[in-house]
């Protein structure tokens, strides 16, 4: 009777049957010994996105309410070891100090969470994260790494194409123009931050809001105060669709300080309508700042006693809400009043208490990084915890000992079935290893290859440059024999026509411009990309200063004095319309 399997197919059906049945097990030990430990963690995973939730809504209004919360999910995460949660407590807590207070520990959070995000990995929370890194360098004015951390986020949100995120990185952007004068530029932001939110569904109202805001302090600024009303009023608009009378309240503050420059009437009643609400809302301190607005006002108006007693009000609020900054304002602008009152004993008291304010928010701040240190020893000390619970859990599991040994004598033996496929997984890794290796070889080749290029045509401009600087000394000796009457008109000619052929300067360009391009390719092509109004000569100082040549190298090349060479470089900068703290041949190492 024939066979319908032969012995090779039996083996390999027992193999792979007794593989599943060594899965089911395993599988089956695994559930039992975990499960009990992922259900406890359940209730904590539901009471950290319960505050998640809270803290979308509530960040920018209770700064004490918000800590707790942000603290509490930190506290969580760690006990649970959910290193997505911890990296979002960590962010919302950074973001929390960062919207009420700019100081060291904002950064020192934020980098916390980047570097776990970064390990999980979370690309979202990752762009959240340096837009908020960015938002802190901004309030620091600190616009070069402001602007790297806000073009990082624009790079991840393209990748992920997250219009709330891009919405976000084009607002930060746009402040930055607007920090730097660039009001066209920055509305264009502004414009672009509109455009994406109004894509988003998620997020919070107030992100509609900002850059409406923001495109009215431009024309602000710019003088058009129209337009400046205008947006401010759109602003206004969404603010009361949603009922917010927090952002109602400032965007009235922005309309009554517009308005004060031309309608002291119209100015007098939003201030008046922005106190209303934050009656209504119960915000002390932003009624503290429109009575400070007030004071401010009629000071300008030369209506010292209205302005006194504004500001006398407004300071009695900073005092109870302990807006230290805005108290320090209040007592400058007391002390001023009575500068101009002559009451110099009272000017002085003022004075000498703004200047105790200083020194009080800067030892406040003291204080808080020695907390965050204090912060940090306690979460090394929770560490340390959280190692003697998991030692706990380890002896716990040691009552399933058993079941594991008698899985791995199950796996040996599939193994040994196995042993052919091994050998060949191990031959294919010697052989990807092998290729790894000529990969390799072939890189460090290629780097070779390119040294030496960069060194030949680097050479090669040397040489050149000399050369024609030997044609320019003989062709000035043979000019002083010609006239010297010591060579005939023949023999000048002759030798005239041999100068003039080896000294073809567009021939020696594109001899160097061809070697520079298989170094550098498409140099010149991303050049002009990036600013067509380039002239040929400018492209050809582009590129000796890419390959680092010295100024009195180029002089010698162009055969020009340093003056111009200055100036030349002058309009390559202002062309790429560079900083005047961006260093040009940094700049071109880039492209």
């Amino acid at each position: 009777m024939k066979l319908l399997f032969s012995s090779e197919h039996l083996i390999w059906i027992v193999s792979f049957s007794l593989f599943l049945g060594v899965i089911v097990v395993i599988f089956i030990a695994v559930n039992k010994i975990y499960s009990p430990y992922m259900d406890q963690y359940q209730p904590e995973k539901k009471r950290i996105n319960e505050i998640f939730t809270l803290l979308d809504s509530i960040f920018w209004k209770d700064k004490n309410h918000s800590l707790c919360l942000a603290e509490e999910a930190v506290l969580i995460s760690r006990r649970i070891k959910d290193s997505n949660a911890l990296s979002q407590a960590l962010y919302n807590k950074a973001k929390i100090l960062r919207n009420f207070e700019v100081n060291d520990s904002v950064l020192i959070i934020s980098n916390q969470a980047l570097s776990i995000a970064e390990r999980i990995p979370n690309d979202t929370l990752i762009a959240k994260i340096k837009q908020n890194i960015g938002n802190f360098y901004h309030s620091r004015d600190d616009y070069y790494l402001a602007m790297q951390n806000y073009s990082e986020v624009e790079t991840i949100a393209s990748k992920l194409r997250d219009n709330q995120l891009l919405g976000n990185a084009s607002n930060g952007l746009g402040l930055i123009s607007m920090a730097l004068h660039d009001y066209d530029r920055a509305i264009i932001l502004f414009a672009n931050a509109v455009s994406f939110f109004s894509k988003e569904k998620r997020g919070g109202h107030w992100q509609m809001i900002s850059p409406y805001i923001n495109i009215g302090n431009c024309y602000i600024e710019k003088k058009e105060y129209y337009k400046a009303i205008c947006y401010q009023k759109k602003g206004l608009k969404i603010a009361e669709q949603f009922h917010d009378k927090d952002m109602i309240c400032k965007i009235y503050i922005n309309l009554g300080l517009i308005n004060q420059k031309f309608n002291s009437s119209l100015s007098l009643k939003y201030f008046s309508e922005a106190a209303s609400y934050t009656i209504q809302c119960n915000n002390r301190r932003l009624y503290g700042i429109i009575l400070q607005n007030l004071g401010i006002f009629y000071l300008e108006k030369n209506q010292k006693e209205k302005s006194e007693s504004f500001i006398d009000q407004s300071l009695k609020i900073f005092k109870e809400t302990n807006f230290r900054s805005a108290e320090m304002k209040a007592n400058r602008v007391l002390m001023n009043i009575k500068k101009s009152q002559n009451q110099w004993e009272k000017a002085f008291f003022y004075y000498t208490r703004s200047i105790e304010l200083k020194d009080s928010i800067l030892n406040i701040q003291t204080q808080k990084q020695i907390s965050n240190y204090q912060f940090e020893i306690e979460s090394q000390r929770r560490k340390l915890e959280q190692q003697l619970l998991k030692k706990q859990i380890e002896l716990q599991k040691n009552r399933n000992i058993i079941l594991i040994i008698t899985i791995a004598f199950i796996l040996i033996i599939v193994f040994m079935l196995n042993r052919y496929l091994k050998k060949s997984i191990k031959l294919q890794k010697t052989e990807n290893k092998h290729l790894q290796q000529i990969s390799a070889l072939e890189k460090v080749k290629y780097e070779a290859e390119m040294n030496a290029k960069s060194k030949e045509l680097t050479t090669l401009s040397l040489q050149l440059v000399v050369k024609n600087e030997i044609l320019t000394d003989i062709e000035d000796r043979v000019d002083k024999l010609y006239k010297g009457r010591m060579m005939n008109q023949t023999s000048y000619e002759n030798l005239n026509h041999i100068i003039h052929e080896h000294f073809n300067e567009k021939k020696d360009w594109e001899q160097f411009k061809e070697m520079f391009e298989q170094i550098h390719q498409d140099f010149f092509l991303k050049l002009k990309n990036y600013c067509p109004d380039l002239t040929e000569t400018e492209l050809r100082l582009c590129s000796y200063l890419k390959i680092n040549l010295s100024n009195n190298e180029i002089i010698r090349f162009f055969n020009i004095n340093p003056g111009t060479l200055k100036t030349n470089r002058y309009h390559i900068r202002k062309k790429f319309k560079l900083d005047t703290s961006e260093n040009l041949e940094d700049f071109l190492r880039r492209f």
